[in-house]
């Protein structure tokens, strides 16, 4: 299971590595267009991985979800770049996490109740959820059809490393923070989802374990906001 889940972040790894070269001709309205494209596809591998369970199946989606999320991490960025001044980002980043722990919370209530009645059920909804993405992707501005400016000729992957090994000394603290809190997180959802359902048998509210650890993100960005202004 752990393999399973690590999977999307060793693809959004390399994705990092590789995207700022291959994504500078894309506007913020083609990476949110690919980012649901991707979503699409992820659901599909897992009706896929429904019908013919095979681990290397769900390998598949896991790496279509890493390459998605980064698709919407970069489509998120520059929206805010584009929409909102620089004092203001603060602000627009707080409220993007808000909706994005909102999300997380309400996400496990939701697909706990919608597996019980079935896993095609649960795809479908997702699905539904995907497709209303669209519509609300056709709303943005045409204003947001300018590419995101990255100056590189090409894909170098040692370039890469070699600004990696520059940043390294000035910016090691943030990534040892990053990294400690990001294994303390990746390990609560992966054990965090056995959890749930060992304990929703035991207690009718053990299935609020995932969203009790999710609901003070829903707060904290507005601490952020209102301690930056």
């Amino acid at each position: 299971m752990g393999i399973v889940v690590s999977f999307s972040s060793i693809v959004g790894f390399t994705a990092d590595l590789v995207f700022p070269q291959l994504l500078k001709n894309y506007s913020v309205r083609k990476l949110i267009l690919s980012a649901i494209l991707l979503g699409v596809l992820f659901i599909a591998s897992l009706f896929w991985g429904t019908t013919i369970p095979h681990v290397l199946i769900f390998l598949i989606a896991m790496a279509v979800w890493g390459i998605y999320y980064e698709f919407l991490g970069f489509g998120v960025q520059q929206f805010i770049a584009d929409t909102m001044s620089l004092k203001m980002r603060v602000e627009g980043w707080a409220i993007v996490g808000i909706f994005k722990s909102l999300a997380y919370f309400l996400g496990p209530i939701f697909a706990g109740w919608l597996i019980m009645r079935g896993e095609y059920i649960l795809l479908f909804v997702c699905l539904t959820f995907v497709l209303f993405g669209y519509l609300t992707y056709t709303s943005i501005s045409k204003t947001h059809d300018r590419k995101v400016s990255i100056e590189a000729n090409n894909v170098n992957l040692w370039r890469e490393i070699s600004h990696w090994k520059e940043l390294f000394p000035r910016i090691w603290p943030i990534l040892t923070i990053s990294l400690l809190m990001g294994t303390i997180d990746a390990s609560f959802w992966t054990v965090g989802a056995v959890w749930t359902e060992k304990l929703s048998q035991i207690h009718p509210f053990g299935f609020f374990v995932l969203p009790a650890y999710e609901l003070p993100f829903l707060f904290i960005p507005l601490m952020f906001t209102r301690l930056y202004f």
